[in-house]
């Protein structure tokens, strides 16, 4: 499969946590990190019911959460999920982006770069401690 621009892994994923809640519905960014899987937000899809994620084109996939890669939520953990799009032709083939951690601590000031966010990180909302 030749190179699939990052735009077109770009994927929303709506959390359904049921009608008994006062916030029934979650929405959140992904991004498709290999085949069907899509990596999240751990918040959005903690105590969903039913997942379903949306592509570039609006269309609508069931999916489900793994449970072995949720994580913190409120946490000192990792605010991550990984969810399967139940479509077993769904970006067939689709080959695997690389993932790094990046180290807001570091005493060096390497510069990061081909680096992508993707979604709004809550960091980006926080003002900068040297602005």
């Amino acid at each position: 499969m030749e190179s699939v621009p990052l735009a077109a892994r770009l994927v929303e994923v709506i959390a359904d946590r049921g009608e008994v809640t006062a916030e029934r519905y979650r929405y959140g960014s992904g991004c498709i990190v290999s085949g069907r899987t899509v990596l999240t937000a751990a918040h959005v899809v903690a105590g969903a019911q039913s997942v379903r994620v949306r592509d570039p084109h609006k269309r609508l996939y069931s999916a489900t959460v793994d449970p072995r890669v949720v994580g913190d939520e409120d946490g000192p953990g990792p605010d991550l999920a990984l969810v399967e799009i139940d479509d077993p032709g769904y970006m067939e083939g689709l080959p695997p982006i690389g993932l790094a951690a990046i180290d807001r601590d570091s005493p060096t000031a390497e510069p990061v770069e081909r680096c992508h966010a993707i979604g709004y990180p809550w960091f980006a909302e926080t003002p900068s401690p040297t602005a």
